[in-house]
């Protein structure tokens, strides 16, 4: 049995389900969970996706999948539940196609959204026994919402990974797979100190509202790290990201900022120094991340300049995080 102060230490959360996806609400949030067949469907296009009568009230009621803007199958809200959240001025509905019965955790498992993957719809994410789990902030999913920044998640400190002492000197490359701009074939470069591990069988999670070139997260040893796709913001084709392909864990800096960065072709190292020149010719690329552009044998080498990447979508401006409402 726990003591009163370790129960309050603990977080209560439900599974709330869209789909294949799951997202996590606080219980004390939820007043009452409804049938769906009892809410008054809203035969207009816009507004609520329907009505609940309450009290002599009618709650609006708004669709999590579609709020988030995620897919949700056929039919499959029309068996869900409703959520009645305790709102401010007044309760509304959440409509999920499926919520869990509740379940505790400890705070060292609620850990901020990495800054890069941030998004107005999600308080923090949840190391739970399904994987990370982002934790909903349900007000800015209504639809009269007002854009607002949430609060400070309360967050286990994230630990300073030390350099790779082993990959002083050499360099690792990975190519962007079946892209030759101006008839030469384009790689990228990372000096190996900085590549903290290589993993594959990483289990992704979407974060809706994150900008177009963050990927999502993955679990990393006990914390999320946001992916990025830097072959994307050098602009040649995205490189896409399915759970359990190839990524590299990687350290931007001195700090404690961890990226994945996902490949999708060869990967290979090479001792430095590479005999390699200037490239002096004009390539459709956008160099804004690029720290610089050489030319090795057939190929061209892309250093991208990671701290930059890491600036700019840590900031609100670069995050470009969606207005809810």
């Amino acid at each position: 049995m726990l003591h009163r102060s370790e129960t309050t230490e603990r977080l209560r959360l439900v599974y709330c389900r869209t789909g294949d996806e799951s997202y996590c609400l606080d219980m004390s949030l939820i007043q009452s969970i409804q049938r769906y067949e009892r809410m008054e469907r809203n035969p207009a296009p816009e507004g609520p996706l329907g009505w609940l009568d309450r009290q002599g009230s009618r709650l609006p009621v708004f669709s999590m999948a579609e709020r988030l803007g995620r897919p949700s199958p056929a039919g499959a809200t029309s068996k869900g539940a409703i959520l009645v959240l305790a709102g401010k001025p007044d309760p509304w509905g959440l409509a999920v196609d499926r919520v869990s019965r509740p379940f505790d955790v400890t705070p060292d498992k609620v850990m901020a959204v990495p800054e890069p993957a941030q998004s107005g719809a999600f308080q923090s994410v949840v190391l739970t026994p399904e994987g990370l789990v982002l934790r909903l902030l349900p007000d800015q999913l209504h639809l009269a919402a007002q854009a607002r920044e949430s609060g400070p998640a309360p967050v286990r400190k994230a630990p300073v990974w030390p350099a790779n002492a082993t990959g002083v000197g050499r360099i690792l490359l990975f190519g962007a797979r079946d892209i030759a701009t101006q008839g030469v074939d384009v790689v990228f470069g990372l000096s190996f100190s900085q590549v903290l591990e290589v993993c594959s069988g990483l289990p992704h999670v979407a974060v809706p509202g994150a900008p177009k070139h963050v990927l999502g997260m993955v679990q990393w040893r006990e914390r999320p790290v946001a992916v990025i796709d830097i072959v994307g913001l050098a602009g040649l084709p995205s490189v896409s990201y399915e759970s359990g392909a190839r990524i590299l864990i990687v350290r931007p800096g001195e700090g404690p900022q961890v990226i994945g960065v996902p490949v999708n072709s060869g990967i290979r190292w090479q001792a430095l120094p590479l005999p390699h020149q200037p490239w002096r010719r004009e390539l459709p690329l956008d160099l804004r991340y690029v720290r610089g552009i050489f030319k090795m044998g057939a190929e061209v080498l892309l250093i991208p300049d990671l701290t930059a990447i890491v600036d700019t979508f840590g900031t609100p401006a670069g995050r470009a995080t969606r207005a809810w409402g």
